[in-house]
């Protein structure tokens, strides 16, 4: 079996209101909603035996990139090549392509792309809601439509706060909202690098219940956040996007708990692993993929014996997720696909109608 030729479709999927890292009050929420449409490249790999794996970009990645990696496929043996280092281009196409070809060889060999990366830990992937920066009247807002909808907690971004995004105001108020059993994990994305009272801020949000904080300094100074750490009950997290940067982390001993949100499949499982040997918890972040990544993502939080935190899988958060049929969240939680490959089906009327361009190679 040999990879003859490839398809890419760009498409251009609408954010919900709630998807919006943050409010532009001079414009409408249509109009905002329009201008931050994820663009996602959705690829088919095809082989001379028929078969189709489906793959999904993450964000950034160029046309040239994803053309590269597709070519760079084509004639290659998918059933002898090694999963955890694909011959192809190290760029921001890379996930694209690695998802397609755990698809494709596990619809081939009838397994799922959880079992090619060692099998399931669990059935049912825990995930959270989400939110961006906003006031504490539209924080609690959105908490309260979490709630509804039957999650049992959110991830609220923070950090370098506007005058009306009081971090410990915003928390309060969901707290009022949704009362103290649901769980607040906070990201500030490196945002408290420079705040006059840190070890303070963190004092409060633990007496708020609040479960974590994740990059209250940038992830390349993980000795920031081993000096920080013993001065706080607050249980800090650390993003790491390479076993570099995880490796480093556990050496500072920067925090309690990991995300492994890297993009490839095999190597957030990688890092997980590290993590969980380290005795580190860890969850798989993302950055509001569409169902195909999602998809991927629960395979590799399932294989994961340490992955055991509600992960960022935000597929609900799009207008689509161009799966038919879509992945459902049921009480916080995502079950595992058991189907071959990535064990879901794409909405080709669905590709046909957010397309905005495409090629052949």
């Amino acid at each position: 079996m040999k990879i003859t030729h490839g398809r890419a479709h760009a498409v251009s999927v609408l954010p919900t209101p709630t998807a919006l890292y943050r409010l532009d009050p001079s414009i409408s929420l249509a109009e905002q909603c329009q201008r931050e449409a994820r663009h996602k490249w959705i690829v088919e790999v095809i082989t001379d035996e028929g078969l189709v794996g489906w793959g999904e970009s993450g964000r950034g990645a160029s046309e040239e990139s994803i053309r590269d990696c597709l070519t760079a496929l084509l004639g290659l043996e998918p059933l002898r090549l090694n999963l955890r280092c694909l011959p192809v281009p190290a760029a921001a196409a890379y996930d694209v392509a690695e998802t397609a070809l755990y698809d494709l060889v596990g619809k081939a060999l009838g397994y799922s792309a959880c079992q090619l990366l060692g099998g399931p830990f669990r059935d049912w992937v825990p995930v959270h809601y989400w939110m961006g920066k906003r006031t504490p009247e539209q924080s609690a807002d959105i908490a309260q439509e979490a709630r509804d909808r039957g999650f049992t907690g959110i991830k609220i971004k923070c950090g370098n706060d506007a005058p009306d995004q009081d971090t410990v105001a915003r928390i309060t108020a969901i707290r009022h909202a949704v009362g103290d059993d649901f769980e607040l994990e906070l990201d500030a994305n490196g945002g408290f690098k420079s705040h006059p009272d840190l070890v303070g801020l963190c004092e409060r949000l633990f007496d708020l219940g609040v479960a974590r904080l994740e990059d209250p300094f940038h992830r390349s100074e993980p000795a920031a956040f081993a000096a920080l750490r013993p001065r706080t009950r607050l249980p800090l997290a650390y993003h790491s996007l390479s076993m570099e940067q995880a490796l480093e982390a556990v050496r500072q001993a920067a925090a309690p708990a990991m995300n492994v949100g890297c993009g490839g499949l095999a190597m957030s499982v990688r890092m997980a692993d590290f993590a969980d040997a380290a005795g580190m918890a860890s969850w798989h972040g993302s950055s509001c993929e569409l169902g195909l990544r999602d998809a991927a993502f629960l395979a590799t939080c399932a294989a994961s014996p340490g992955c055991t935190l509600s992960s960022d899988l935000l597929h609900f958060l799009w207008e689509d997720d161009l799966l038919e049929p879509g992945l459902e969240v049921v009480q916080g939680q995502v079950r595992l696909p058991t189907g071959p490959g990535l064990g879901v089906s794409l909405d080709y009327e669905a590709i046909a109608r957010y397309r905005v361009a495409g090629f052949e190679v």
